[in-house]
């Protein structure tokens, strides 16, 4: 994951680990409270960087929209 958007605005990526014996990376982003909605993500793999939204639970007092 290259990067991930809230309505537009930033958020932190982090890389928390691999897993598959190192064949798949897990990222996380953090919210400051239950977020609903949608965030936007772009994703890099060797080189080619494609673009999508990847859906939050419908809980929470914070709304993102992709």
């Amino acid at each position: 994951m290259a990067s991930a958007t809230c309505s537009g605005k930033p958020l932190e990526v982090r890389r928390v680990g691999t897993v598959a014996s190192g064949a798949r990376t897990l990222y996380a982003v953090w919210f400051p409270d239950y977020t609903k909605g949608s965030i936007a993500v772009s994703l890099r793999h060797d080189g080619t960087t494609s673009e999508a939204t990847l859906a939050l639970d419908e809980a929470g007092d914070l709304s993102c929209a992709a």
